[in-house]
């Protein structure tokens, strides 16, 4: 079960009405029609990059648009801003416009009639994803969802209440325990005329502490990653405990730790997945805090037969979770200088086509002086691709359950003899064995292939795959 989605409620400050200062209008018309729409709330957002779920935090009371479909706002201050407009009306969508205010310049804000969108959830490989949450977000993933819904069983989810932002329904975000929490591509006239099929890239949930310099919890901070705007966040218990859905599969690049007013406490570099996460604060410093006497460790790797470029090499403390993450070119060696302690290795992976390779486990100290691992990888292979009905796409996606994401451009598209359908090929492509995801571009027609299962050391040069119907 998923953790619940709202974590904590900010207290509405409303922002004050300065006589000097003159009015702004923002003017709310009916998308369809062209015609002003009365009795419109108008409200004027102050967005913090600690974002809340499940609440509004405005910095001005909602405002009714008159006849005229017009609502006035006072302008922002030096010491009281805003910067999005929130707008509802009973049977529209609620719409969001991100602008500086000024006096002299209206803004008009469209509203949509409320529609069913329907859409379908598939992971990677283009299988269902059942129970995950699907959100939509207003003011760049800084505000509350406008509404939001769970998928079934099949991956299918309706959204009553969706405005449109060009050709797409903007901000729709899933929350789940294998997909990453990032904005999804979802057509919004293909949703409303029938079901929109769309791919939530892998994802994995993060558990971890927070603890002030002496070790002690810390209750209340928000913890969280500023890369995709709407999240992922997470608000620590009276433990200091936080559960983090959605960040990238394998490593987690950066945690950002705030009060929840946004003010940043700290930063926190690169978190191996799959770990309990210890965050511990020092004082007046940015970044983590690594005390103690460091010991090198040397890390080689060499490959059997063809190489394609550098190799990664992931190192983290089994404790804390902290990560260290370098490319050492075949046939050298990286070395890390560690304080004392047990660290996991890992060479290959990461988007490459070397295959992923654990070390073990090392301890590491100064009784025990520099060590050194040495590591031999199979030869990177490449294989021949040959997909069926890929109709007029140009190129091929495809998508890894580590999260990489590899766009591949047909080297031919050819007629099938056969089947008298298209058949797009790539010569020769360097992919590690594993499970992947194949998808076909351009994006209106975004639509999945079959899946590729390479089994481990599979000699199979040629691999093929069809589109789904």
């Amino acid at each position: 079960m998923l953790a619940p989605l709202a974590l904590a409620l900010l207290s509405l400050t409303v922002l004050p009405q300065r006589s000097e200062q003159p009015a702004f209008e923002v003017h709310v018309i009916d998308a369809v029609t062209g015609e002003p729409v009365e009795g419109a709330r108008v409200h004027g957002v102050h967005e913090i990059v600690a974002p809340v779920w499940s609440d509004f935090w405005f910095r001005q009371a909602a405002l009714p648009t008159n006849a005229r479909g017009v609502a006035s706002l006072a302008p922002s201050t030096a010491d009281a801003k805003y910067s999005w407009t929130i707008v509802r009306a009973e049977g529209y969508a609620p719409s969001g416009t991100f602008w500086t205010p000024q006096p002299d310049t209206p803004v008009e804000v469209e509203l949509w009639p409320v529609v069913p969108s329907r859409i379908k959830l598939l992971d990677h490989t283009g299988a269902p994803l059942g129970l995950v949450h699907l959100g939509v977000a207003v003011g760049c993933g800084h505000t509350p969802d406008v509404t939001s819904t769970v998928t079934d069983p099949l991956g299918g989810a309706t959204l009553h209440a969706v405005g449109r932002e060009g050709w797409e329904i903007a901000d729709v975000y899933p929350v789940g325990e294998t997909v990453r929490t990032t904005y999804l591509d979802v057509e919004w006239e293909a949703a409303n005329e029938g079901v929109y099929e769309t791919m939530a890239a892998p994802g994995a949930r993060l558990d971890g502490v927070v603890l002030d310099a002496q070790g002690r919890p810390l209750a209340d901070i928000a913890v969280g990653q500023l890369d995709t705007h709407r999240g992922p966040w997470a608000v620590t218990d009276e433990r200091g405990r936080f559960r983090l859905y959605g960040l990238e599969p394998q490593v987690c690049d950066r945690l950002e730790v705030r009060d929840l007013a946004g003010n940043r406490l700290m930063a926190f570099e690169k978190t191996r997945m799959g770990m309990k996460r210890i965050l511990r604060l020092a004082p007046e410093r940015f970044g983590e805090e690594r005390v103690g006497e460091t010991t090198a460790l040397e890390v080689g790797v060499e490959v059997f037969g063809e190489t394609f470029g550098s190799v990664p090499v992931l190192l983290w403390d089994v404790k804390t979770g902290w990560l260290a993450e370098k490319a050492v070119p075949v046939g050298e060696s990286v070395t890390f200088d560690l304080i004392e302690g047990v660290y996991e290795v890992e060479v290959g992976g990461r988007g490459t086509p070397y295959e992923r390779t654990r070390l073990g486990r090392h301890e590491v100290g100064p009784t025990r002086g520099d060590a050194e691992l040495r590591s031999t990888l199979g030869p990177v292979v490449r294989r021949r691709l040959e997909l069926l009905d890929v109709g007029d796409a140009t190129r091929v996606i495809v998508v890894t359950a580590s999260g990489a994401r590899f766009d591949v451009p047909f080297d031919e598209v050819v007629r099938d003899d056969a089947t008298g359908l298209e058949r797009g090929v790539v010569d020769a492509f360097a992919i590690p064995c594993g499970r992947y995801g194949l998808w076909l571009e351009p994006r209106e027609r975004f639509r999945a292939l079959d899946p590729i299962d390479l089994e481990p050391m599979s000699s199979e040069r040629v691999l093929r795959g069809q589109r789904r119907p």
